[in-house]
């Protein structure tokens, strides 16, 4: 698993397993042709977006995951000419995660509470 995954053997396009294969994908892909790039002298086309969102609810969340879908998949059959000679493929990758918030430390305190919580239901 991890970066060496397949997005395509992973079912569940909304798990993490998903995420980090498609991203990894992607890194591989744009390095691997942004080096065949710089061999003839080119520069490769390439797109970025970044932006961070709070959601009041997980409805809320999944709410804007089905009005980004159906909007990208109209964006995407307005503008796709793969029957046109020259039309240049591209792939694009829209992923959402949480925010990472709070420190390391933190992290690893919330983790040993945790564990301490999850021993004593087990006695």
């Amino acid at each position: 698993e991890g970066l060496a995954a397949d997005p395509e053997t992973i079912r569940d396009n909304f798990s993490s397993a998903y995420l980090v294969a498609a991203a990894g994908r992607m890194v591989r892909d744009v390095a691997l042709l942004r080096d065949r790039a710089a061999h003839v002298e080119q520069q490769l086309a390439t797109l970025a977006i970044e932006t961070e969102v709070s959601f009041a609810s997980p409805a809320q969340f999944n709410a804007f995951s089905n009005e980004i879908t159906n909007e990208i998949a109209r964006l995407a059959a307005k503008y796709n000419r793969q029957d046109a000679p020259a039309s240049r493929r591209f792939r694009l990758v829209l992923a959402a995660h949480p925010t990472v918030t709070k420190s390391q430390e933190q992290a690893a305190k919330e983790a040993a509470q945790h564990e301490i919580k999850r021993r004593k239901k087990k006695t």
